[in-house]
């Protein structure tokens, strides 16, 4: 049993020990004190029992991969590594060119 079921268990008997108890105590003036105190255990219980539980996980896309390449990119790539590869820096191509 989860966390936020076990709890939402134990506020269900307390509240229903407090409405037992106000029953109980019908014609004096503690009855409507256990009813509304059973009340708010309810109250309490579920919306703790409600933050406890983890928010269901998104369905998956099947399309969540990496994107397809951009047509330009084989261009691109192949251009870069050759400039990466070139043993003279392009500042010195500069300089050496005047």
């Amino acid at each position: 049993m989860r966390p936020a079921q076990r709890l939402r268990l134990l506020g269900a008997l307390v509240a229903a020990a407090e409405t037992g108890l106000g029953l109980l105590l019908m014609g004096t003036v503690l009855a409507p004190y256990f009813w509304v105190t059973a009340a708010l255990t309810l109250a309490v219980t579920f919306v703790a029992g409600r933050f406890m539980t983890p928010p269901p996980e998104p369905p998956e896309d099947p399309g969540t991969g990496d994107p397809p390449e951009p047509p330009w990119w084989p261009e691109f790539e192949s251009a870069l590594r050759a400039h990466m590869q070139d043993p003279v820096p392009a500042r010195e191509r500069l300089t050496r060119r005047r």
